[in-house]
């Protein structure tokens, strides 16, 4: 599942993984922390995500980059389950 927001600032922001269709979060918050810290948020109720179930007991972290998020098994890399974008523009090609 793949979602495009336009934000405020006119940046395109493109959110990605099979997390995407579990968490209900406003993906226009312009500031790519606090979207970190509302998904980190999220997550401290992984008991409610049939999704993360079968990682319950590992180390599950959001690594914040300069223009991206990404959900991370501590110790084994990119989960593939979210992964959050900020592009500068967005046209063809891209």
């Amino acid at each position: 599942m793949i979602h495009v927001e336009k934000l405020e600032n006119g940046k395109y922001r493109v959110v990605r993984g099979e997390l995407l269709k579990e968490l209900s979060l406003d993906w226009s918050v312009v500031n790519i922390t606090e979207l970190r810290k509302m998904i980190e948020f999220a997550l401290t109720f992984e008991y409610s995500i049939p999704l993360l179930k079968k990682y319950k007991g590992k180390k599950i972290s959001v690594y914040e980059g300069g223009n991206h998020l990404v959900l991370l098994e501590h110790n084994k890399g990119d989960l593939g389950l979210l992964r959050v974008e900020d592009h500068n523009h967005c046209g063809e090609g891209q």
